[in-house]
């Protein structure tokens, strides 16, 4: 019995010394899963939870530029469960299911000063903010490189989309230095990471230009 729990919970396979799968759990939509163990309980979708059918279309919706009720659904769940929605993306991106991710990006970015979500984990550190940040880092690295300045310019455009695309390219810049401690960075990395600064400087002077013209105390 112990056995068969260990099959279903990944903590109990980890107290008996076996390995834990969380991503596996998740992809069979199994029991053990934090997103969707309510499934289980009331027999069925609960209201606060998105269909998989609903979730599909929506990311369809998304990469087709025709966003409908089930894009507006999604895009309004990822502001007020972040860390859930985050974590179906991410599972979809494992199993290689197509993830518009330039279209989740700049449909994003506009939320990320607005993100609603309770902080979740061990002492509330996963918070709404740090499930979208990796998200963003992780659609980012799948665009191609000469594609990433100019999406990382469209979520800019707004001032909460800059915080995101500024920390998103910070993570980025970042992870290669580790990479590549020990040797330059290729020619074409260079070029779009200088490319995508340029242009987050860019946006940010602007949104920042009409702070000019008021006393010091009234800036936020």
């Amino acid at each position: 019995m112990i056995g068969l729990m260990g099959m279903l919970f990944a903590p109990v396979r980890q107290a008996l010394g076996y390995g834990s799968n969380f991503q596996a759990i998740a992809h069979r939509r199994g029991v053990g899963s934090v997103d969707y163990f309510d499934r289980y309980t009331v027999f069925g979708v609960p209201d606060d939870d998105l269909p998989e059918g609903a979730f599909d279309i929506a990311l369809e919706q998304l990469a087709n530029g025709t966003p409908d009720a089930e894009a507006d659904e999604l895009l309004l769940r990822l502001r007020d469960d972040t860390q859930r929605i985050t974590r179906r993306i991410g599972y979809k991106r494992a199993a290689g299911f197509p993830v518009p991710a330039a279209a989740i990006l700049k449909a994003a970015a506009p939320h990320y000063g607005h993100l609603t979500a309770a902080p979740q984990g061990t002492l509330g550190l996963f918070t709404a903010d740090r499930a979208m940040d990796i998200l963003a880092k992780d659609l980012v690295t799948d665009l191609a490189e000469p594609d990433r300045p100019s999406i990382l310019r469209a979520m800019a455009e707004t001032s909460d989309g800059a915080v995101l695309a500024a920390r998103t390219l910070q993570r980025l810049i970042s992870h290669n230095d580790a990479d590549t401690p020990d040797r330059a960075q290729p020619a074409a990395s260079v070029n779009w990471i200088g490319e995508a600064r340029s242009f987050i400087s860019h946006e940010i002077a602007r949104h920042l230009a009409p702070t000019g013209s008021r006393p010091v105390n009234a800036l936020t």
